[in-house]
């Protein structure tokens, strides 16, 4: 079957236009009915979320009157001092010196025999230094000597001080040194 457009060219138009017409409502429409779902659920989060917080203010404020939460805030600081007390021991530690490697040194340094130590004070004076004071016994002043010799070769050891009284008695000698040691 053959059809034919027997319609002027305005009607054409017209007919044209109004299709046009129909097509662009249809899609603002559409937009408008897409923006409305869209507002209503923007609104509905909105509601929810407002109620949940209210809710939770609520229970806060609930909490708040009673003593768990308060036994709480306590117990989180002093977690918090805890942590601070950790952390600074820890940072000790890793500035520290390590006394028992002295000590140890020390010991290494004294003469076989007859001689013993009887007081031992390790001070720290600055971050790298150590004052060492040594109060000590020895059978022989032979002992002492060869200790304060050992000391002195150390290089490790500086401002060594030998009283004159660690020499003066031939036998049971009560001695004392006192040095610095720079890390």
């Amino acid at each position: 079957m053959i059809g034919f457009n027997l319609l002027p060219q305005k009607e054409k138009e017209k007919i044209l236009f109004k299709k046009k017409k129909k097509e662009i409502r249809f899609f603002v429409y559409s937009f408008l009915i897409i923006l409305g779902i869209f507002s209503f659920f923007v609104f509905s989060l909105w509601e929810v979320s407002k109620k949940e917080t209210q809710f939770q203010k609520n229970i806060l404020s609930q909490l708040k009157k009673m003593n768990f939460f308060k036994e709480y805030q306590n117990l989180q600081k002093e977690k918090e001092d805890l942590n601070k007390k950790i952390r600074r021991i820890y940072f000790l530690k890793k500035e520290s010196i390590d006394f028992s490697f002295w000590i140890e040194k020390i010991i290494d340094l004294l003469p076989k025999g007859e001689i013993k130590i009887n007081e031992l004070h390790l001070n720290l004076l600055e971050k790298n230094t150590i004052e060492v004071k040594i109060y000590g016994f020895a059978k022989k002043r032979e002992k002492v000597v060869e200790f304060e010799k050992n000391l002195k070769k150390e290089k490790s050891f500086s401002e060594l001080k030998f009283p004159l009284s660690n020499y003066i008695f031939p036998e049971d000698v009560y001695f004392s040194f006192s040095f610095k040691i720079k890390k």
